[in-house]
C-alpha cells in the first residue's frame, strides 16, 4: 500500500468489536496507522477509537426510516454527541 496515503477502515459487523478480536484489530489498525472509520449505523455501535493521527467520520443515511424526499440531508447530532469528548485514546501516549 502506498505509504504516502492515509487509510481508513470501516467495520460493519459487531463481531469485530468484541474481546480478543477487537484487541487484535485495534492493535493492527494502530500499527498500520489506519483510522477506524466512525460510522453512524442504526444496527451497530462503532466505538469512538483513535487508531491513527486523523479521524474519519462517515455519515450514512437511514433509508428505511427517512422519507425519500429527505434523502441527502444529514442530521449528525447523535454522532457529534458521541465524539464531542474526543475519541478514546486521545490522551493515550503514542509510542511512535
Amino acid at each position: 500500500m502506498d505509504p504516502s496515503l492515509r487509510y481508513a477502515v470501516e467495520l460493519r459487523d459487531a463481531g469485530w468489536f468484541h474481546g480478543s478480536t477487537w484487541e487484535r484489530v485495534r492493535r493492527d489498525l494502530e500499527d498500520r496507522r489506519f483510522a477506524l472509520a466512525g460510522s453512524y449505523l442504526t444496527y451497530l455501535d462503532v466505538p469512538p477509537e483513535l487508531t491513527a493521527d486523523f479521524v474519519h467520520l462517515r455519515f450514512i443515511g437511514d433509508r428505511t426510516t427517512v422519507p425519500e424526499e429527505s434523502h441527502g440531508e444529514i442530521s449528525a447530532s447523535t454522532a457529534r454527541r458521541r465524539w464531542r469528548g474526543g475519541p478514546s485514546g486521545c490522551d493515550r501516549p503514542r509510542t511512535r
